[in-house]
């Protein structure tokens, strides 16, 4: 569970989903959760040293595909954890890394999109009055950057809703984030929300501008 717990640790918000023989399988909370999204059975693994069980759920391997695509469509950030080196030469345990992060906004493969719809990742930037956003479609390369039609936090998001996005990176001051989610999950119920990355601090010069900041971010977290 050590190694599992690690993996966990490292991507947060990630439902990990790591493979052990012909099956990816998932721990914790994140089983209890695959067990009630997907309807898969719930057993439990252990007991460990102290007695105590950890709930277990998994899929088969060969089919992950299938319920990768019914998870993002539930708003699930998953990160698949592989093995990365052949178990016979192993000294201890099986060397495991995550090879695969999948994600509303970020998906690629046509058999998980679900339709020729676009499939947009967004970041918004809004400082309290003037707002900025960037829009991405992974699967394509489209890009698209805009600014907020009005200074209050509606104006950016009538920009956005032509876009629909799956998934909707934000930075904004911290006393007005409960207001921008509020909002935003209004707007865009469908979409998953997440925290943009930090950008480092710029370098002497002019600031960057709302839309600028969104660029950077959405980059960063591709």
């Amino acid at each position: 569970m050590a190694q599992y717990e690690g993996v966990k640790s490292r991507y947060p918000g990630h439902l990990v989903l790591f493979r052990v023989g012909d099956f990816y399988e998932t721990f914790g909370e994140d089983a209890r959760r695959l067990s009630q999204e997907l309807d898969v059975v719930l057993t439990a693994r252990g007991p460990d040293a102290s007695g105590t069980r950890t709930a277990m759920a998994g899929v088969p391997h060969h089919s992950v595909d299938a319920y990768l695509g019914r998870l993002v469509r539930k708003g699930y950030k998953v990160a698949l954890c592989d093995q990365v080196e052949d178990a016979r030469f192993a000294k201890g345990l099986v060397r495991r890394e995550v090879t695969r992060i999948v994600t509303p906004g970020t998906l690629v493969e046509e058999r998980l999109l679900g339709g020729p719809e676009s499939n947009y990742l967004a970041c918004a930037v809004w400082d309290g009055s003037h707002g900025g956003y960037a829009v991405a479609d992974v699967s394509t390369g489209e890009w698209h950057h805009g600014s907020s039609v009005t200074p209050d936090l509606s104006g950016l998001l009538s920009g956005l809703a032509a876009f629909r996005p799956r998934e909707l990176l934000w930075a904004v001051p911290p006393e007005r984030a409960a207001e921008f989610l509020e909002a935003a999950a209004r707007e865009f119920p469908r979409a998953r929300l997440d925290e943009a990355p930090t950008l480092a601090a710029p370098s002497p010069g002019p600031l960057r501008t709302p839309v600028e900041s969104a660029d950077l971010r959405l980059r960063a977290y591709l």
